[in-house]
């Protein structure tokens, strides 16, 4: 009796941490939002929580100078705007905020203004303190800034005369330089990250001069606080690796990017010691996808960035949460019709992110920008999968014979089974999409509730099929797709 007792009570205990553990998902969950800024075109680059809200970073199209211009905004930590201010240097000049950092006093913003590096200074309210710019011979856009251990700053971008090369400054608390450094061969190389280290400081980007796989391959450059190279390793994921970010970690370094297209996955990363020496590399995201920033957890990393193969549209704002080793504990999309695309992530507090980026609204002819912020839960995501129509070939609904993609004449229905254990599905949306044709992207039917199923007939071509399941105040979607040949007259 005492071990029944015993079992009953075990099981008990299970299920209630169980319940306990599904209410904290759905509470979370309810704390979700999303919010679109700028009247007009926009794009957020980067962004920091700070003890009272969010400070977004990027730039802002002014019509009347037409022209690109630096854009802060500040918000509360429900997403609501307290200020915003914009700076420029020179008008009808392209100026652009690409990161920005905290300070003691304040922020620094680091960017470009026309073909120059430029940093800003600005106090806690916004208020400009000073700028500076850097004029070389060269054409040079700043990428990533850092505030350094000695009061200063360290930028790293791109110069670009023949071909370009990696451009890194150091200044000191008022923007005086201190020293300027360039890395790079007969090709292409491109610097998109910086991280100070006890001795000096950590340099990531792409290199094709230097390349082991492929075009463009992975690179980090250590050097010294003078800006003295150190060593540098290159590292192979694809033919061609687009970006490459590095964030540091309890042992080392991660470092991660995308690529157009790899077996293993086109967003990587790629786990380094403190000496650059490789311990293990992994795949994510299926095709066309890229990690352009990550942050550091107590369970592993969590990393943002953009991905096709799991969006609705043309593209989504996608983060990637991983463990130590590089096992994937989930992903999430985030996004509409349109693109959509993630610049930066931030941690809220133990069990919320900031994403920061960009929303798409398209036609057949233009695009227009809006900055978008996103703040979603740590929980697992709904999916839903599509289970008919299976590789065969249909006429009017009947398997016939397998094939290596469906085949379908006749009508046909597409069933979806769905995976929904916080029941926070909105809706599901069915896409019939003709392949490489972007611009008709829209919902052939909306289902608000199981059993999700469509029933379809259409003309001759090859066609992707898409369902985009809809969840949370984020702004969420699971998806799944397949590609079917269609053979009706």
């Amino acid at each position: 009796m005492k071990k029944i007792f015993g079992i009953s009570a075990l099981i008990l205990f299970l299920i209630t941490i169980s319940i306990n553990s599904f209410n904290s998902a759905k509470k979370e969950n309810n704390e979700e939002w999303n919010k679109e800024f700028g009247a007009t075109t926009s794009t957020f680059k980067d962004g920091i929580v700070t003890d009272d809200g969010i400070v977004l970073l990027g730039g802002i199209w002014k019509i009347e100078e037409e022209a690109w211009k630096v854009w802060v905004v500040k918000i509360d930590k429900e997403g609501n705007e307290i200020w915003n201010k914009t700076f420029r240097r020179n008008l009808r000049v392209e100026e652009i905020g690409e990161s920005i950092a905290e300070t003691e006093d304040g922020f620094v913003i680091g960017g470009y203004s026309g073909d120059d590096y430029w940093i800003i200074k600005i106090d806690k309210e916004g208020n400009e303190i000073w700028n500076k710019t850097y004029v070389r011979p060269t054409e040079d856009y700043g990428e990533k800034i850092i505030a350094t251990k000695d009061g200063g700053y360290a930028m790293v971008g791109n110069a670009y005369r023949d071909n370009p090369d990696i451009l890194v400054i150091k200044t000191d608390k008022n923007g005086n330089l201190e020293w300027e450094k360039t890395f790079g061969g007969e090709g292409i190389e491109h610097g998109n990250s910086i991280l100070e280290t006890e001795d000096g400081y950590l340099i990531s980007g792409t290199t094709s001069s230097y390349s082991i796989q492929g075009e463009s391959d992975s690179w980090v450059i250590k050097i010294d606080k003078r800006g003295n190279e150190i060593w540098n390793r290159t590292y192979g994921w694809a033919l061609i690796e687009i970006r490459t970010y590095i964030t540091e970690g309890e042992d080392g370094y991660i470092i991660y990017g995308g690529t157009e297209y790899a077996p293993g996955g086109s967003a990587y990363v790629i786990k380094i010691d403190k000496e650059g020496n490789e311990i293990w590399k992994k795949g994510y995201g299926g095709g066309f996808a890229v990690l352009c920033d990550g942050k550091k957890i107590k369970d592993g990393y969590i990393l943002a960035g953009s991905t096709l193969l799991f969006a609705v549209g043309r593209a989504d704002m996608w983060i990637l949460k991983i463990d130590e080793k590089g096992k994937e504990i989930w992903n999430k999309s985030f996004g509409t019709r349109s693109p959509e695309v993630a610049s930066a992530i931030e941690i809220l507090d133990e069990n919320h992110y900031i994403i920061v980026g960009d929303k798409a609204y398209e036609t057949h002819t233009s695009v227009d920008w809006r900055g978008w912020v996103v703040k979603c839960a740590d929980y697992s995501p709904p999916k839903i999968k599509i289970v008919k129509p299976k590789n065969y070939f249909y006429i009017f609904g009947r398997e016939i014979f397998p094939t290596e993609i469906p085949i379908i004449l006749g009508d046909i229905s597409v069933k979806c089974d769905a995976f929904d254990p916080m029941n926070i599905i909105d809706r599901v949306e069915f896409y019939l999409l003709l392949v490489d044709v972007w611009y008709e992207y829209k919902p052939r039917k909306i289902d608000y509730s199981p059993p999700y199923e469509w029933r379809w007939r259409t003309g001759i071509g090859l066609y992707e099929v898409t369902v985009g399941a809809f969840y949370g105040k984020a702004g969420g979607v699971a998806t799944d797709k397949i590609i079917v040949w269609i053979f009706n007259p």
